[in-house]
């Protein structure tokens, strides 16, 4: 393994100075290091770089560490498969590809794919198979025509991403991904036609947000990547950030991280919310059984302690007045309906947090946004999460597990 970043510090200092006169040739520099709090509030180390292409400015989170030069991992994929298309080693986004029939550490790695599958699943088989067809002349020609970091391959077509010698920093993957916004990388129209609908992984209102994300193993501890681009109400803004990732859990911070940077930064619009965002809290004692309860099975919250053992914390101040819930019980098992008429909203966004009754350890969080029949288990804590087609939250407890408190958070829009 190598060590956190294999670089002197006075090296880093004049890397850092480089960098930055780089990506700001034409730009004005806004270091934002009051910014640093998103991630002391995470509990990580990080970096951030966003560029407002339209204003001509960049800012940045950490210009030092902005401009350490790490592997890319998954984030290549947005040049590779840029280079597939382009050299036609693959020859559309309909093309499956063969992932070598060898075990992954992913089973949902382990089948054939096209490029739009692979790029969501992050799936590195399908993308060294791209590399190989690709080869060593070719995929040297366009690194170098794309000017993407520090433009070594090494001697495994199929590894220098992943564990080296390809490098680049947070400033040079901001300015390459600007690049791939503007269409200025030396590729053909339908080939940038074809990626683009590929990074697409999100629209809110008038905001577009293409993206890729990733992980550099080769480091202790591992690195983690979120790189892409955002289009919005004729602005464009690419981005760039990586950050420590010591624990378990850790990699699941980038996407949220980098979406309260830009909304700090007035980029990425925050949630409208037309209804409420509610924490419901449901004790499954014993007998599994809510406290009390209405004859007629049915809980209203109503913002304060209500019925039930249901207690009701609006999570924003626009939160509604109240939450009609249907409750049924049956041994370690409560069933909490949101089917009611008095909801005609579904919640577009769930989230189910196990804490042990005892010391109120959390346990577990499971999200399964628009998934149907997903079940998360933690410590004897199951929930099959509601959804906009069973419209229903189970919450059951094994038997012999001590009593539990399930927190569930619904979020209308």
């Amino acid at each position: 393994m190598l060590s956190r970043y294999s670089k002197t510090l006075a090296f880093a200092v004049v890397a850092c100075t480089l960098a930055i006169s780089t990506a700001t040739a034409h730009a004005e520099l806004v270091v934002r290091n009051d910014l640093k709090r998103v991630f002391d509030d995470a509990g990580v180390s990080g970096t951030f770089v966003l560029m407002d292409i339209t204003a001509d400015r960049t800012y940045v989170v950490d210009p030092a560490r902005a401009a350490r030069s790490i592997h890319p991992a998954s984030t290549f994929k947005i040049p590779n498969s840029l280079i597939a298309f382009d050299t036609g080693a693959v020859r559309d986004d309909q093309e499956v590809l063969p992932y070598g029939g060898k075990p992954q550490p992913y089973e949902q790695w382990e089948h054939d794919m096209a490029l739009p599958e692979a790029i969501r699943l992050s799936a590195v088989p399908i993308y060294q198979e791209v590399a190989r067809r690709v080869g060593f002349e070719r995929m040297q020609a366009y690194v170098d025509a794309f000017d993407y970091g520090n433009r070594q391959l090494g001697s495994a077509i199929d590894q220098f991403w992943l564990r080296g010698p390809l490098e680049i920093s947070a400033f040079e993957e901001a300015r390459f991904t600007s690049r791939m916004a503007l269409k200025q990388l030396p590729v053909k129209p339908r080939t940038w036609d074809m990626v683009q609908r590929m990074l697409l992984i999100e629209q809110q209102g008038d905001a577009a947000l293409y993206a890729k994300t990733g992980v550099a193993t080769e480091y202790q501890p591992e690195i983690g990547w979120w790189a892409g681009w955002v289009e919005r109400a004729g602005h464009v803004y690419a981005f760039a950030l990586n950050i420590d990732m010591p624990r378990e859990g850790d990699m699941a911070k980038r996407i949220p991280l980098g979406k309260q940077l830009m909304r700090a930064l007035e980029v990425w619009p925050a949630p409208v919310y037309k209804a409420m965002a509610v924490a419901i809290t449901a004790g499954i004692g014993a007998s599994g059984a809510l406290a009390g309860g209405s004859q007629d099975g049915v809980i209203y919250c109503t913002g304060a302690i209500g019925e039930a053992g249901c207690r009701v914390q609006p999570a924003l101040p626009a939160a509604g007045a109240g939450l009609q819930a249907r409750s049924s019980a049956s041994g370690d098992q409560v069933v909490l309906d949101f089917r009611s008429t008095a909801v005609r909203a579904v919640p577009v966004d769930v989230s189910v947090e196990a804490r042990a009754a005892s010391s109120l350890r959390p346990l577990r969080v499971g999200d399964a946004r628009s998934k149907a029949d997903v079940l998360t288990k933690y410590s004897g804590f199951k929930a099959s999460l509601l959804t906009a087609n069973n419209g229903t939250l189970t919450l059951s407890r094994a038997p012999g597990v001590e009593p539990a408190l399930a927190v569930v958070t619904l979020s209308y829009q």
